[in-house]
């Protein structure tokens, strides 16, 4: 059974506890993985041979840009201040996945006609962490 979107939580991890980032309505949270080719003469068959290298994740939020939300600026503090942050990904809510990133970029924009708004990139720095409630 499909699952709506909109339940999802982004949490940033704020002091000892986890904060949702408010202002969000795109949040994705991507998975890669280096492909190394192991073919060796004699044993191939005519086909390669691939192991997995190395991992890793990423994730990018926007939305509107919302000043007194705490979570929200820590991702400014932590750009500013080169900081990893931790983050939860919750697409229903609750079950997910927990990892640490570095702040890649913030762009911060808005026209006249439009609100204003934050586009962030995270890169990730090591395992994701199932949480399930």
């Amino acid at each position: 059974m499909a699952q709506a979107s909109y339940i999802k939580k982004i949490n940033i991890e704020v002091g000892a506890n986890f904060e949702c980032i408010l202002g969000l309505n795109d949040a994705t949270l991507a998975r890669a993985g280096e492909i190394l080719d192991d073919t060796e003469f004699c044993e191939n068959q005519g086909y390669r041979s691939r192991i997995y290298g190395l991992r890793d994740t990423n994730i990018s939020l926007s939305g509107d840009y919302e000043p007194e939300n705490t979570a929200q600026q820590e991702l400014f503090n932590a750009w500013e201040n080169s900081e990893i942050v931790t983050i939860q990904y919750l697409p229903d809510g609750e079950n997910g996945v927990q990892g640490d990133y570095v702040v890649e970029n913030i762009d911060q924009s808005g026209t006249i006609d439009d609100k204003e708004t934050i586009d962030v990139t995270l890169q990730g720095t090591g395992a994701l962490i199932p949480i399930t409630a």
